[in-house]
């Protein structure tokens, strides 16, 4: 059906992606591009990564096929930015309720601990058990 094997391509680059989220995402933890986002930032730091990524398949490794994997992959985000953006899609990792934009601009202006109690609270309805495991991790974390 597909000239230049797309089908084919396709698979492995939802398996590449596949494999981010299980490097990156772990219970009750965030990627750095869910902030970034969040912030209004998402645009300009996609295109960025994709242009780095680009302007280093080649260089660092050779050839190197993952470079192109986490081009297309930053463009998929980019795609998802520009529908957020343009009133195309719901934010699709908070399914209960929708992120308010000024909540997530007054977490912001504390520390990072804070944005990710802040997202818990608003991505759904089960605070009470992420505000138990929150302070526990707080508690136990070395100080400096």
């Amino acid at each position: 059906m597909y000239k230049y094997n797309e089908g084919e391509l396709l698979r492995q680059l939802q398996e590449y992606v596949d494999k981010t989220y299980n490097e990156h995402y772990s219970q009750n933890q965030f990627q750095a591009t869910e902030f970034i986002i969040d912030g209004g930032h998402g645009e300009g730091f996609c295109i960025g990564n994709i242009l780095k990524y680009a302007q280093r398949y080649g260089k660092k490794e050779g050839k190197n096929r993952k470079d192109l994997l986490k081009v297309l992959h930053y463009a998929l985000i980019a795609l998802y930015v520009h529908d957020k953006e343009n009133g195309g899609v719901k934010d699709y990792y908070s399914p209960h309720k929708a992120v308010a934009k000024a909540h997530i601009d007054d977490a912001y202006d504390a520390n990072l601990s804070h944005t990710r109690k802040q997202k818990a609270l608003y991505m759904d309805d089960t605070y009470e058990e992420k505000e138990e495991s929150y302070y526990a991790d707080e508690w136990n974390k070395p100080i400096g």
